[in-house]
């Protein structure tokens, strides 16, 4: 089916792309997660799930804190993504 995601970005491609045309835009108004998102569609390439994002946070901190259970790094992880308000960012479109 021509409408299929060829890919998807993993978590580190999507904020590195986000954060690039969010650079390149320059201007005050421009929202790079409609840009970003109308890039994708075009071709093709699914951005990671607000779930992809979560379970890398968690691998990330995982490697970094191994000390921790599961259960901490995950209540640390929900509290960073509330406090990035990762839920509403602008790639969500």
């Amino acid at each position: 089916m021509a409408d299929q995601p060829v890919r998807k970005l993993t978590v580190t491609e999507h904020d590195r792309a986000w954060h690039a045309i969010e650079s390149a835009t320059g201007e005050p108004d421009a929202d790079p997660g409609t840009v970003l998102a109308a890039v994708l569609h075009a071709l093709r390439i699914e951005a990671p799930t607000a779930e992809d994002e979560q379970a890398y946070v968690l691998r990330k901190r995982a490697s970094q804190a191994p000390s921790k259970s599961y259960e901490e790094l995950e209540a640390e992880c929900l509290a960073a993504m509330a406090d990035a308000d990762i839920a509403s960012h602008p790639s969500r479109i």
